[in-house]
């Protein structure tokens, strides 16, 4: 749920408020809790403003409560607007408070930038997980749909949908622009709408990116003011009658990525015995399972690292997990096994594939002649990475080919931070 008022968007989807627009103000801010504060202690006593004779020391109280809110420089402000008022105001200058409000500044803004890492990195390990399940629960409800549902209206196709968004999803990878075009007509063939459109989402604002007229839509239309302010999908028939006197749309669905909203998919006009809530969910999972798809064609192909020992799925979720250590230090631990026989290749990828968790990653490929078996442990420790590998090899003992294992396998552990030592261990070649 959010709320817009005046200007700021106070953010409840993270369970606290996201202020990015208000801290553009901390150092106003700061100035003035900190002048409000001398004020105050002028009229309790004009003769000692900043309590410096007092037995509790609100100079250092203001001090570490602005350093503790805004950080080191916010805090580092207050203290000097409170040295400056003790320099010109008092007859002597009290070393003692300066130093005490400079050193806790100091102590809590590295206090506040540790505590705020440590954040950072919280909520962009829950971040990944909510993406991850939200992916398995698209390209489960995927499949679901395009087998248990959707076919049955279009058997007589030669193509199944989710076949056709794979087919749409290479274009992409040449004209992302005629992907998504083709995509959305695709999808209003399938669904019969007739007036439809799709947005980016920037700034607060629309920008069309394919639509089948020119001004499909209002901007003050309330249906979509609604849409934008809840950033939830809003279909028109689940509104209140102000509404629905005030709209000329159907449906607004936003697209995506972790939290935040890429794109909208706006529905003008559709038969009406076509426009139901199930209809519409599954025009919703469908957007979101083609732009998750597109998208990783396309950081697929620009990879700034050479990942061709992995296959294409692994090769993204890689990238993430690398971009997630390189901005948060958030590590993962990596096992691949080098394998010169297909026979205990086989054997050893099935074990893998029953014993790691859906989290793990998962790769299989024959690379410079050599079978590459890569499993990736988001946010694992090395010595977790033992375990797993311990558990592998006590069910191939169990399958009698343990020597065999042996005779034909190398296996390391690696890190994110490791790529130089990973490509040379699995024999990258730049050439």
């Amino acid at each position: 749920m959010s709320l817009a008022k005046n200007g700021f968007r106070l953010d409840f989807d993270l369970g606290r408020y996201n202020m990015k627009k208000l801290n553009k103000y901390s150092i106003f801010e700061t100035f003035m809790m900190t002048m409000i504060t001398l004020l105050i202690g002028y009229f309790i006593d004009s003769k000692d403003p900043a309590f410096v004779h007092s037995k509790l020391n609100v100079a250092l109280l203001i001090v570490s409560f602005i350093t503790l809110f805004h950080g080191l420089f916010s805090g580092m402000v207050s203290a000097i607007t409170i040295s400056m008022v003790l320099f010109f105001y008092y007859d002597i200058f009290s070393y003692k408070v300066f130093f005490e409000i400079t050193v806790f500044a100091l102590l809590l803004g590295e206090f506040h930038s540790f505590w705020h890492r440590k954040i950072g990195k919280k909520a962009a390990e829950a971040g990944y997980l909510r993406e991850k399940l939200d992916q398995l629960s698209t390209a489960f409800y995927g499949i679901k749909i395009s087998h248990d549902q959707l076919e049955k209206h279009y058997i007589l196709q030669p193509v199944t949908i989710r076949s056709s968004i794979s087919d749409i999803k290479k274009i992409s990878i040449i004209n992302q622009q005629k992907a998504i075009e083709t995509f959305m007509i695709y999808l209003a063939k399938i669904f019969t709408i007739k007036e439809y459109g799709i947005y980016d989402f920037v700034n607060e604002k629309l920008k069309p990116i394919f639509q089948t007229e020119d001004n499909l839509i209002d901007m003050e239309d309330l249906l979509l003011k609604v849409a934008i302010d809840k950033r939830t999908s809003i279909f028109v028939s689940d509104t209140s009658e102000k509404i629905q006197r005030n709209t000329n749309l159907l449906a607004v669905i936003p697209i995506k990525e972790g939290l935040k909203i890429q794109r909208f998919f706006i529905i003008k006009n559709m038969p009406f015995m076509l426009f139901n809530k199930d209809i519409l969910i599954k025009i919703s999972i469908l957007l979101f399972y083609f732009f998750n798809l597109m998208e990783k064609e396309i950081v697929i192909k620009n990879l700034p690292i050479n990942l061709d020992f992995l296959q294409n799925i692994s090769k993204y979720e890689f990238h993430k997990l690398y971009k997630l250590y390189q901005k948060f230090q958030l590590n993962s631990s990596i096992i691949i096994f080098r394998i010169s026989d297909e026979y205990i290749y086989k054997r050893v990828s099935k074990l893998i594939e029953k014993s790691n968790r859906k989290l793990d990653i998962f790769s299989l490929k024959r690379y410079n002649n050599t079978f590459i078996i890569t499993v990736i442990l988001p946010f694992t420790e090395v010595s977790s990475a033992h375990g797993f590998t311990s558990r592998i090899i006590h069910l191939i003992e169990k399958e009698n080919i343990l020597e065999h294992f042996e005779k034909n396998t190398v296996y390391d552990y690696f890190t994110l931070s490791d790529i130089k030592q990973m490509h040379k261990f699995v024999g990258v070649n730049y050439d």
